[in-house]
This record gives C-alpha cells, structure tokens and sequence, in this order.
C-alpha cells in the first residue's frame, strides 16, 4: 500500500425513537449535526422543534496515534421525537447511504413538497463571489482530494457556516444541522455544494425552506423539475462570472450569466 493522506471514512448508525433509520458512510465529526440535518431533511422528522434528545454514543476502537492504542469511535445516534413521520417509520427499511451517492431508494419521489415561500433575490455579484470564499475553508479536501464541501451564505455573500465529508449529501446535512442547533434562519440563505445536483439534494434544500441551490456541476432533469415546481432556484456551472440558473429565474438580478430553461 502506497503511503499517503486520505480521508477517513466510517460508518454511522442513526436510531430515531429505537428504530434504526439509516447507516451512513461519512468523515468524522459533527455526528449530531449531520444526524439532525438528515433526520429533518428527509423528512423523518417534520420539524426539528419536534426532536427533544440526541444522544451520541460510541465504542471504543484501536486507534494508533492515541497514547493506550484505544480512542472512542462514536458511530452511533439516538434521537428521540415527539413527532415523527410514522408512514417513514413503518416501513421495514433502512437507509443505506454510501459516501458515493445519497438514500438508496427513491420513497417519496412524487410526495408534495412544501413551496419555498421565501421572496428572497440574489445579486450575480454575490453569485459570483462564493467560489472564491470557498477556497480556504476546503482543509480535507486540499490535503486529500477526497471531500466534498457544502456551505450556506446569507444573501450578501457572507459564509455563514461550511461543512466537509466524504459524501455530498452528508455535508448537506452537517451545514443544515449546524444552523438547525443554532437556531438560524435557513429561508434566506444559499446552498452551495461541491457535487452534481441531483434531486435529493433539492429535496433537502426544499424540506429545509432553502430557497437557493448553486453548485460548480449540473443538475438533473428530476432535481429541475421538482426545484420549479416548488419554487427552489437552481444554478449550476458556477464558475468563474458565468454560471446557468436553471429555475425560478426571478430570484437572480439580470446581468451577465447564462439563462437556460430547466424544462
């Protein structure tokens, strides 16, 4: 084996009221915020006021760098409800979610998907101005090549908060939970991910009222059609001063960019 930096993966088990949810490959750290942000992202919990515990657990492993050779592997969460989607629930299925790709089946495709009301607009000053705010906040990724980064901005440009994982939907849910645990509006913020966007991803954003999703990649004929038809805007290609805004167009103040039709 050739010696080099990589990023760590291992697995994380997420209990909701004593039934296991989903088990997740994701990079270490922020286990409680990426366990709220997917719990309410995926619609397993309607409102993150409803969730009254999160426990994080763990097990002791061997861990070379750790003076008696043992450090806590804490793979596992408990979360308790007091509402939750018992139709999701009933279901005899665990989430399988790989660092690669995001939930394994697609439950809930078709479901009605609450409106983004936010009557928020972006200027494409401040559309083009993320990408270079993101250039010193991508440790992992810079050491590794491995990660994914995720990031939220108020409507000025400013980063609010950025998360890195292996998976994309993962750091997706760590900057959702992060602002979840704090209290923070999401209505008013932009959704920046470093992976395609993909129609989990919208989803995510849609079910988070976050009304704005941008992404170096393209998205899917899927994630456009359930970003128009929930009034989510999308935009992709996000390079440079050139960037494609594939939905809900109004959002974003005219100037030089590219507007294509999501249809």
């Amino acid at each position: 084996m050739i010696p080099d930096l990589v990023a760590m993966e291992e697995p994380l088990v997420i209990e909701l009221n004593g039934k296991t949810v989903a088990v997740m490959m994701r990079l270490p750290g922020d286990e409680k915020e990426l366990a709220a942000g997917f719990c309410v992202s995926e619609g397993l919990v309607p409102h993150f006021q409803d969730i009254t515990l999160i426990h994080h657990c763990g097990q002791s492993s061997p861990m070379v760098d750790s003076e008696d050779g043992l450090e806590e592997s804490r793979n596992l969460i408990q979360i308790s409800a007091k509402r939750v989607n018992e139709a999701l629930l009933r279901e005899d299925k665990v989430m399988m979610i790989r660092s690669g790709c995001g939930r394994a089946d697609v439950r809930g495709l078709d479901e009605l998907l609450p409106r983004c009301e936010s009557d928020s607009k972006v200027s494409l000053e401040t559309i083009f101005s993320l990408v270079r705010k993101l250039q010193g906040v991508q440790i992992v990724y810079q050491m590794t090549r491995g990660s994914h980064i995720a990031a939220l901005f108020d409507l000025s440009g400013e980063l609010v908060v950025s998360k890195e994982d292996i998976g994309r939907h993962n750091a997706i849910d760590k900057v959702i939970g992060h602002c979840l645990f704090r209290g923070i509006e999401l209505s008013d913020k932009l959704l920046f991910s470093s992976g395609r966007i993909s129609y989990e991803m919208v989803v995510k954003a849609i079910r988070s009222r976050i009304s704005v999703v941008l992404s170096f990649c393209a998205p899917t004929s899927v994630a456009l059609e359930l970003a128009e038809a929930s009034g989510c805007t999308v935009i992709g290609f996000l390079r440079g001063s050139r960037a494609k805004v594939y939905t809900n167009q109004w959002r974003v103040s005219a100037g030089r960019v590219t507007i294509v039709s999501g249809e």
